[in-house]
């Protein structure tokens, strides 16, 4: 029976890139919960839990106020509140995300991810910021991103198909339109700011074989870098107890070379003084391997 591996475990969550948005999602959904409860047990309402907290990481609605708080476009992206709506986004993560990692390998969706989100977010906030009456309020959701790997999955693969159940296979591009039609089916006048969330991500995806694939294959080689460097214990041990150990080498080394000359000075001395015939056996040996070595 093999034995439970906690290793193996994490060095597959660290090469899969849709493990990696789950958990981040999944820690800020458990941290934004905590604190909202703590901030309900000390008042009668959810409001300031909004305003001095969960605000400062979701996105503000313009420029001027992103200037205080840049962090928040990355951290809007993992910020989503509604269980429901984590649930349904990773689905479709999943879907889109592991046609890109199983033909392409790992490291190849966090860099769309994160560049979907940030180019749908300055595409919103541009609309707004040059519409007059724009919605403007905060925002926290991976729809942009989201957009940006679903696109960028059917630019890849346009032929790739789902085998479903009793062998029925389904196209991508099926998908695809499902996901960007239930997204524009939800969005009303109102908020109409959120559909340049979907018109960023949309095209980074579009760019992801042709106009970004040296950017996106430069992240991944930077991202199989880094991995390969945190999972090896040596670059933090070995490395570590070889420069002491170098370090003590050299200082016991310089030892015994003053140590050496100081005895060969003395002996030298001593012959100069009474002749050779007054040397110990100990001290015609070093003489003797002095001489060797020269």
């Amino acid at each position: 029976m093999n034995s439970f591996n906690s290793k193996s475990i994490f060095q597959f969550a660290s090469k899969s890139d849709i493990i990696k948005i789950i958990t981040i999602t999944s820690l800020f959904f458990v941290i934004f919960q905590f604190t909202r409860l703590t901030f309900l047990i000390n008042s009668e309402s959810d409001a300031p839990f909004f305003t001095h907290f969960y605000n400062k990481f979701a996105l503000p609605p313009t420029f001027k106020q992103l200037l205080y708080q840049p962090w928040s476009l990355l951290t809007y992206m993992f910020s989503e509140l509604s269980i429901m709506h984590i649930i349904g986004n990773m689905i479709w993560l999943w879907i889109f995300g592991t046609v890109i990692e199983d033909l392409k390998g790992s490291n190849r969706i966090l860099p769309i991810y994160l560049v979907g989100g940030l180019v749908g977010a300055l595409t919103m906030m541009l609309y707004i910021g040059l519409k007059p009456g724009a919605q403007a309020t905060h925002y926290a959701g991976s729809l942009a991103a989201l957009s940006a790997v679903a696109i960028a999955t059917l630019m890849y693969k346009p032929k790739y198909k789902f085998t479903m159940f009793f062998g029925l296979e389904i196209p991508i591009w099926i998908f695809v339109a499902v996901f960007i039609a239930l997204n524009i089916a939800t969005l009303q006048s109102y908020n109409l700011s959120l559909l340049f969330l979907v018109i960023g991500g949309v095209f980074v995806g579009l760019g992801y074989t042709n106009l970004l694939h040296s950017f996106f294959e430069r992240c991944t080689l930077r991202l199989n870098r880094m991995g390969d460097y945190m999972g090896n214990n040596e670059n933090f041990i070995a490395k570590k107890n070889n420069t002491i150990r170098n370090k003590t080498m050299l200082h016991l080394g310089s030892k015994n070379i003053v140590k050496k000359s100081q005895s060969i000075d003395d002996i030298l001395d001593k012959i100069s003084e009474k002749g050779i015939q007054s040397l110990t056996k100990e001290e015609q040996k070093i003489l003797e391997e002095y001489s060797k070595n020269e």
